[in-house]
């Protein structure tokens, strides 16, 4: 690789004949040539040399972009033109942030008809908004973003690129570029791993549940709820995958929605070796409590999960009518409403469900014909 620099060509256009179109780029450079003579007659250091040329290239790339922008404009509007000679022309600033700084130039836009929309031809050509952010830049904002506080990153893009942006654009560029992450493909099909390293741990948040009525403020309840943030990786590897869930612990185990799929299906075989046709009636139940349990706290699903053991018992091993029990549990869950007083004071007094020797003697013995007559007859 040559360090050198490129020999002019003969024919080739000078300096300031290149440079007449762009005239602040142009006052630029002289200004760069005077900073230079200026620190060496000073007798400045080499950082203090280095900062001085940082600033004014920095300078130098912001006011070649608004050249850029101008010459741009020129033929994106005449495309436009070629479109919608008739509508009327206006002018319109319009400004975007850049690693540069700050690039501002006054656009011609057109009128589509007299009350119509807008045509901005610059931006259209040019892939910018106004107030909007260049994608390197956006790079920097979310770069900054996820390792501090929005309000240090702010401050950290001030210093390390000169450029003042508002606290507001760091959660906007940091979260929307975090969304997109969970849209890209993967591009490594790995296989299931064989041995998971995982790690849990809660924190409390504060959630409000809004009131009845018209105005939902009125009868509101604040109160804590328990959020379980999770990370999991195959050993032997340096990919982390993280979760959050406002779910229980079971919830938090799950590894996807397939898993409870899969614990739902195996209930539904369990429930159909019980009795006959009961996960025919009983089927939509154990639905209804796999999907709830997720959104649930660890004490309510605790609660929740003693009524569901005692749907796989045979119906005339139960205390009192379970199934009536646990959809009304559910119907209140489903609703965002608390269980009743009622409701725990039933699940408190349960005994701990027959052994699995018991149901199925009682599931296979004399006793079937009489659960085929309950299931029948509800």
């Amino acid at each position: 690789m040559s360090d050198e620099l490129p020999v002019p060509k003969q024919n080739e256009m000078s300096l300031e004949a290149r440079f007449a179109k762009r005239p602040h780029a142009y006052a630029r450079l002289r200004q760069i040539a005077d900073m230079m003579d200026q620190a060496i007659a000073q007798g400045c250091t080499a950082d203090e040399a280095e900062a001085q040329a940082v600033e004014q290239l920095r300078h130098w790339g912001q006011e070649l972009q608004s050249d850029w922008a101008q010459e741009k404009q020129q033929p994106s509007l005449a495309a436009a033109r070629l479109e919608h000679p008739r509508d009327s022309q206006h002018v319109k600033k319009v400004r975007w942030f850049t690693t540069f700084g700050v690039v501002e130039i006054c656009e011609q836009l057109l009128r589509l008809s007299r009350r119509g929309a807008q045509l901005r031809p610059f931006c259209l050509a040019a892939g910018v908004r106004h107030q909007g952010y260049s994608r390197p830049l956006q790079r920097v904002l979310a770069d900054f973003g996820a390792e501090a506080s929005f309000q240090a990153a702010t401050l950290r893009v001030k210093e390390h690129y000169g450029v003042r942006v508002p606290i507001s654009a760091l959660p906007q560029q940091t979260l929307r570029h975090g969304r997109a992450i969970t849209t890209l493909a993967d591009s490594q099909k790995t296989k299931a791993a064989a041995q998971l390293i995982t790690e849990m741990d809660g924190s409390l948040i504060p959630v409000m549940e809004p009131g009845g009525g018209t105005d939902r403020r009125q009868g509101k309840r604040l109160f804590w709820r328990e959020v379980k943030l999770c990370c999991a990786r195959a050993a032997g590897s340096v990919q982390t995958r993280y979760g959050a869930t406002l779910g229980n612990a079971t919830t938090a185990g799950s590894a996807s929605p397939s898993t409870m799929t899969k614990a739902l299906q195996l209930d539904l075989k369990k429930l159909q070796a019980r009795a006959f046709d009961r996960a025919e009636w009983a089927g939509e139940v154990l639905q209804r409590y796999h999907s709830a349990i997720q959104n649930l706290d660890d004490v309510t699903a605790q609660q929740l999960c003693d009524l569901y053991h005692w749907m796989f018992v045979p119906p005339t091993l139960w205390p009192f009518n379970i199934q009536d029990v646990l959809v009304d549990c559910l119907a209140a869950l489903e609703k965002g409403k608390r269980l009743n007083s009622r409701h725990p004071l039933l699940i408190e007094l349960l005994p701990e469900p027959p052994d699995e020797t018991i149901c199925a003697a009682v599931a296979g013995g004399r006793e079937a014909p009489m659960i085929q007559l309950r299931s029948s007859d509800s």
